[in-house]
């Protein structure tokens, strides 16, 4: 259904705008790969399922630990892409590792994490948006960190 709205929009823009107002699923990001001419490889194909059906922040070695078979390289040059893209955003720096978010433009939010199990939950932000008419792909991120409720006790 999705990629059947997708195909009619008569723009490539038209086409980034509606794949960024909604969360993006892997159909759509694949769609959104071959539209920005970049090549549908077969990595690309399950790093975007497994993002996709991620909930929360992950980082490259989460994906390496569940795609076993996919090499660290293509795994940091998908992520690298989908962050260029702007697919994917940066999310934190968690004991010298990256970690990252599925790129949500309606529902902007930041992130609590423990600092014991990194456990990691999101919370709204309250920040209005505002026109930055001089740049593209403008993000903010706050990152709260603390004990989560098991790890305190």
């Amino acid at each position: 259904m999705w990629i059947t709205i997708i195909d009619k929009c008569n723009s490539f823009a038209l086409r980034y705008i509606y794949l960024l107002i909604n969360y993006m699923q892997p159909k759509e990001i694949n769609a959104y790969l071959v539209n920005s001419g970049h090549k549908l490889t077969a990595p690309r194909k399950r790093i975007a399922s497994w993002i996709a059906g991620n909930k929360g922040i992950f980082s490259a070695s989460e994906i390496l630990n569940t795609l076993t078979d996919l090499d660290k390289v293509s795994i940091y040059r998908t992520l690298e892409l989908f962050c260029t893209l702007d697919i994917i955003h940066t999310v934190a720096s968690l004991h010298g590792e990256q970690h990252f978010e599925l790129h949500d433009k309606q529902k902007h939010h930041h992130h609590i994490v423990c600092t014991r199990c990194e456990k990691n939950e999101c919370t709204p932000c309250d920040m209005p948006k505002k026109d930055f008419s001089s740049f593209k792909n403008v993000h903010h991120s706050i990152l709260f960190t603390g004990l989560c409720k098991p790890c305190a006790q």
